[in-house]
């Protein structure tokens, strides 16, 4: 040690030390303390501290030098932030300032001021690099460094900041204020201190720093520091292509190898490797996701070893106008379950980004017509919707400005009036159908052509599916809509369906799972609710034991039997964290959703018969449940396709992956398939039972089950 002293070169060294080590090893470890960082080439006319800075950071320290003291740059400080600190430190670490310098610096005391969008554009045009830098309050905001037409543009930042201010904005309606309060003269020169030396490692750097397409916050009261990527939007309408996203190609679904088949439903990747892929989509500052939080409030009796369930940012599915609204559909957050906490971490983080890819951007492919001028072309969308007559007339106990988004009836559709429809590919006939757009996409205000609602029809998130690859995100599309399909027929018609023995499938984790229920006072069973898709499909149900019978279920279908019933008793723990107490700070306080807390309040078995098994018959086992097996998911959608024509229905197909989130997302479309929510047109909710001998007559709309979905 005494040799690296900044006097001896590697040559010195080598012969001091020939006696002890060959010169071979003495370069060797010379070279391998430079790669670690703990030595580096002296430079005489660099001192010793400014040789070990830049050589820490990878950098030659004479050549950081040399670039440094070319350093120059324009600064602009935004919202009547004090100039005077930021100007000193510039000048200070040796920055020239000058108005056409080749670089910019930009103080702001709020992300989304409207000044900012200026500077971008000028940024854009001229090629000039900039950084922003952000002293808010006690919070330093350090970054992004955009480099134009490389990466990610201020645009693209704001486009997820304006999203990630959803329940800010709610409760602070109007213009967005100054994020500067709590700030000090110290914290300004911090932050200015840290804006100079960033200023002088993109010079050295060779026009790079780590905060390149990053946002990095240092929280100068708790010392914390939080890195969050900052993802740029092919689709953007200031750096990139807005019709990137509109110019589809008809969806081509090819061969898929299954590569994980224990929870959840058939993937070519593990759940693991999908939050890997993903994550740096969840960020309360930068992504479509705040966070991904397990739901807490268990009873202290209940292992929590087998309760697997997540809730991921904010389901974006739904507008709110004010906070109430908001915690009245707290059930609209986006929520992940599954056998194991990676899958259930894994389903919310993919649900979230499903539901952020459904929202209408304004960039989408639409046509401007009216439903009779389509012609054939046209789905109605009341093929889809399928509310009766009755409902239509009657909408107005449950129409706009009501509480209960999943009872409301929209106004019939004026079939003259010209409105926006987008196209989605038939996978029955391979041609392009066209259905209204804002029936295929949830209104919203994120994107720069968004729209309201239309009065003619609700979009829902029924059939929308996110996956790995396209070919998962289909297959769960609709098996989400065959699982509905199911739901709907057995509950509307409240009909005894044939309980399931768990025991047959051997299944460690089912046997845990009931036990885990007893703990806490409850029983469990599962009802096979399949119908004539022959896809099997179950209800899980529970009660309690102990005074008010609190009924949860869940629903699950699979084209695994034993993944079907595993997702209907994970998705039951997402309706069991609503059960525990009105008061819970981290469940979903059921005393806001009124439907849920009638439930809760006054279902029973013998309220709600069609709950229990069938008595003279024989449980189902896993065995009875044959579906032709694959190891492609190919094979899969397109068994699943033979059993929708076989109906006499149609399988359409709209893409609605997002270029920036990367993950497929689509919304599979059956017409005539049934929504388990309350809506009552004639055709399969009253003819499948008939036809399959569960009823010897169809039911009228009136004798149709009171209790309507309320998930």
């Amino acid at each position: 040690m005494p040799l690296l002293d900044g006097r001896h070169s590697p040559e010195d060294i080598a012969e001091a030390m020939s006696d002890e080590l060959p010169l071979e090893e003495v370069y060797f470890a010379l070279l391998q303390l430079e790669q670690q960082g703990y030595v580096s080439e002296c430079a005489p006319e660099i001192s010793d501290d400014l040789a070990a800075f830049w050589s820490a950071g990878g950098l030659d320290p004479a050549e950081a030098v040399a670039s440094t003291a070319r350093a120059e740059a324009h600064f602009l400080t935004l919202g009547g932030l004090d100039s005077q600190p930021v100007e000193d430190a510039l000048r200070a670490a040796g920055v020239r300032i000058h108005t056409k310098a080749a670089f910019q610096l930009v103080f702001t005391d709020d992300y989304l001021n409207p000044a900012l969008a200026e500077i971008n554009e000028q940024a854009l045009r001229t090629r000039i690099p900039w950084l922003l830098f952000g002293p808010l309050g006690r919070k330093l905001w350090m970054g992004p460094l955009f480099l134009p037409h490389e990466g990610a543009c201020w645009e693209c930042l704001a486009f997820r900041r304006r999203s990630a201010q959803f329940l800010v904005d709610l409760g602070r309606p109007g213009a967005h204020p100054s994020q500067r309060g709590g700030m000090l003269p110290s914290t300004l020169a911090v932050a200015a201190d840290a804006a100079a030396l960033e200023v002088l490692k993109f010079f050295a750097a060779g026009g790079r720093t780590p905060l390149l397409d990053r946002l990095v916050t240092f929280d100068l009261l708790r010392t914390d520091m939080q890195s969050h990527v900052v993802t740029r939007r092919p689709q953007c309408t200031s750096c990139g292509s807005p019709s990137v996203s509109a110019n589809r190609p008809p969806p081509a679904l090819v061969s898929r190898a299954k590569g994980f088949t224990s929870d959840g439903g058939f993937r070519v990747d593990t759940p693991k490797a999908t939050l890997d892929r993903y994550m740096r989509h969840v960020s309360p500052l930068t992504g479509i996701v705040d966070a991904i939080e397990p739901i807490g409030n268990l009873p202290e009796e209940m292992p929590a070893v087998n309760f697997h369930v997540f809730t991921a940012g904010h389901n974006f599915a739904f507008q709110f106008k004010n906070l109430r609204a908001f915690a009245e559909n707290m059930r609209s957050r986006s929520a992940g379950k599954g056998m194991t906490a990676d899958q259930a971490r894994a389903g919310a983080l993919a649900e979230a980004l499903e539901r952020y890819s459904a929202i209408f951007h304004g960039d989408e492919q639409r046509v401007r017509a009216s439903y009779r001028a389509l012609g054939e072309r046209a789905i109605h969308p009341n093929a889809c919707m399928l509310f009766s007559d009755r409902q239509y007339d009657e909408r107005e106990r449950f129409g706009p400005g009501k509480d209960t988004y999943s009872q409301r009836v929209p106004l019939r559709l004026d079939e003259h009036a010209e409105i926006d429809w987008s196209p989605l590919f038939s996978l029955t006939r391979r041609e392009w159908r066209y259905l209204p757009t804002l029936y295929q996409y949830f209104p919203s205000q994120l994107g720069r052509g968004a729209q309201p609602s239309s009065p003619y029809f609700y979009a829902d998130s029924n059939g929308n599916a996110s996956g790995n690859v396209l070919e998962e995100a289909v297959l769960q599309g609709f098996l989400e809509l065959a699982e509905r399909d199911a739901v709907a027929i057995w509950w509307y018609n409240r009909m005894r369906r044939r309980g399931v023995d768990l025991t047959s499938f051997r299944e460690r984790y089912f046997q845990e799972f009931v036990a885990m229920y007893e703990s806490i006072g409850r029983e469990v069973w599962v009802l096979d609710i399949s119908n004539d898709l022959q896809i099997p499909a179950f209800a899980a149900l529970s009660r309690s034991r102990r005074g008010r019978e609190d009924i949860v279920f869940g629903f699950g279908c699979h084209l695994d039997a034993r993944l079907g019933v595993s997702r209907a008793l994970t998705e039951m723990n997402q309706m069991l964290a609503l059960s525990f107490g009105e008061n819970e700070p981290q469940g979903i306080a059921r005393g806001l959703d009124l439907e849920l807390n009638e439930w809760f309040r006054t279902a029973t078995l013998e309220s709600e018969p069609y709950l229990v098994p069938l008595k003279d018959v024989p449980c189902a086992d896993g065995g009875s449940f044959a579906v032709p097996s694959s190891t492609d998911l190919l094979d899969d959608i397109r068994l699943c396709q033979s059993r929708v024509e076989r109906l006499g229905l149609e399988m359409l197909l709209l893409e609605q992956t997002r270029p920036d989130v990367g993950m497929p997302a689509v919304k599979v479309v059956v017409p005539g398939l049934r929504h388990f929510w309350p809506r009552f047109a004639p055709g399969r909710l009253f003819d499948v039972p008939t036809q399959q001998g569960w009823l010897a007559r169809r039911l009228s709309e009136d004798e149709l089950n009171p209790r309507r979905m309320f998930f």
